[in-house]
């Protein structure tokens, strides 16, 4: 989903700020392949903060073992959206669309 997020990001420079978390069992590959495949990328990646049971932010939005998992949130840090599936550009595109009309 990451090319179609940078997508979004890009697309929506102005009024949308996509933020890309990813797990703890990710962490020795994903820097690497952030420099690789998304050296300019206006997405700002973070690495999620391991718990006993979830990661902290993954927990704290809902997630319960399902990825991708993907949280829409307004300006003001309301949940609009949550959704446990994986995204294509046109579906992430409508999401968005649908929250800007809010």
């Amino acid at each position: 989903e990451l090319p179609y997020f940078d997508r979004i990001a890009r697309d929506y420079a102005e009024t949308v700020q996509v933020i890309a978390i990813h797990t703890d069992s990710l962490h020795s590959t994903a820097p690497g392949y952030i420099a690789e495949n998304y050296p300019d990328s206006p997405i700002v990646f973070a690495k999620d903060l391991p718990s006993d049971s979830l990661d902290v932010y993954y927990g704290q939005l809902g997630g319960l073992s399902a990825y991708p998992y993907t949280v829409v949130v307004d300006e003001n840090g309301i949940v609009l959206d949550c959704i446990s599936s994986a995204l294509g550009y046109e579906d992430l595109k409508s999401i968005v669309d649908d929250a800007l009309r809010n």
